[in-house]
């Protein structure tokens, strides 16, 4: 069984009733994953990165931000050695040009990978070119069947 740790953005377009960029394939990692045929890793400040998003729609709600949490895997905490170790990330990054923009919170994600032996799943290209150059197993989000 594969363990995928999707991106905030991956999470997001289970709710979002907008036409979001590679919604479908969204919404069939989200099936995969009610189904049982895979696992999924959230990632505790990936809540946060949702509340900001669902706080800046005014047709969701407090109420529609609870019942979709409630939905979600249980959070892994962040810790302060995965902190660390992005951030070492993060300057290894900016000594190599075309990543010199990635966030510690790009690096989060793919530290957390690594040390899951999780599939990064995002729709999200410098991330995803980051997670090549830290040898993270990686999945384009539209590439999701």
């Amino acid at each position: 069984m594969n363990t995928y740790l999707p991106d905030a953005s991956v999470f997001l377009k289970w709710q979002l009733h907008e036409n979001e960029p590679f919604q479908k394939q969204a919404l069939e990692l989200r099936d995969f994953y009610f189904k049982g045929e895979c696992r999924l890793v959230f990632l505790e400040f990936a809540a946060l990165e949702i509340a900001n998003r669902f706080s800046r729609l005014p047709h969701l709600g407090r109420g529609e931000l609870g019942d979709f949490m409630s939905f979600l895997p249980k959070p892994k905490a962040l810790t302060a050695r995965l902190v660390i170790e992005s951030f070492e990330l993060v300057r290894q990054a900016q000594t190599y040009k075309p990543l010199s923009k990635v966030s510690l919170y790009d690096c989060l994600y793919i530290s957390e990978a690594r040390r899951e032996g999780a599939i990064l799943i995002s729709a999200d290209i410098l991330q995803l070119q980051s997670a090549k150059y830290f040898d993270c197993s990686h999945l384009h989000l539209k590439d999701f069947q």
